[in-house]
């Protein structure tokens, strides 16, 4: 993003409200100088298919279209997803779609009751948009009192909304749904590896992620 860094006096929000006034700002302020071309840009073909949405998103610089932009013209058929589903009963399992040097595509597929461990995406931007189910996106600070992380947020993610988040969002993804949940996951940049946090200090180790299938699509429109 545009932001240079965390302003002084928000590097310990005192309250959700307040953390979500900033990521608002920021956001804005990396909006605002395309508006002009993401109005210009905004009346787009409904996108129908997977590839189209790879396609659409992979052009999103040069095009001028923000990825919400692109996101809201979404209306892929479920069974259009249901081709890129895998599933891992020991944790949620992450499908590539595309991948390259700006940005990855992910379908995480989620078993009942699973969760991700608190962790955050090493400075990438993500949105998550649930495509089927229900999860619970919890947010976490780190309170600079006691060092010890503080749960600042807890809310239920539908299939008609999305999540934003930029390099100061620690959180946990879980299922929320009595069944399966699938949602559909944007990183600017992609993640390879992110800190996770245990939850009952500030304590953290760098991980690795991990994908269970690589269908990399853009490689195949190649």
């Amino acid at each position: 993003m545009t932001n240079s860094s965390f302003p002084a006096d928000l590097r310990h929000p005192t309250d959700e409200s307040q953390l979500a006034k900033w990521q608002l700002s920021q956001f804005l302020v990396e909006l605002t100088p395309n508006l002009a071309l993401i109005k210009k840009y905004s009346i787009m073909e409904t996108i129908r298919t997977v590839e189209q949405l790879v396609n659409a998103l992979n052009n999103c610089v040069e095009s001028g279209n923000h990825v919400l932009d692109v996101m809201t013209n979404v209306e892929i058929p479920r069974e259009e997803f249901e081709k890129y589903y895998s599933w891992s009963d020991e944790k949620q399992a992450r499908n590539v779609l595309a991948r390259n040097d700006d940005f990855e595509v992910l379908l995480v597929c989620w078993e009942k009751g699973q969760s991700s461990p608190i962790h955050d995406f090493n400075a990438q931007e993500a949105w998550i948009h649930p495509i089927e189910g229900m999860l619970r996106e919890e947010r976490f600070k780190i309170n600079v009192d006691d060092d010890r992380l503080e749960k600042v947020s807890n809310m239920l993610l539908g299939n008609d909304e999305f999540s934003y988040m930029n390099q100061i969002g620690i959180h946990r993804y879980s299922n929320a749904n009595k069944a399966r949940s699938v949602s559909l996951n944007i990183y600017r940049k992609p993640v390879a590896e992110w800190h996770v946090y245990d939850e009952g200090s500030s304590s953290s180790t760098m991980m690795e992620t991990w994908e269970n299938k690589n269908y990399n699509l853009l490689r195949q429109e190649a």
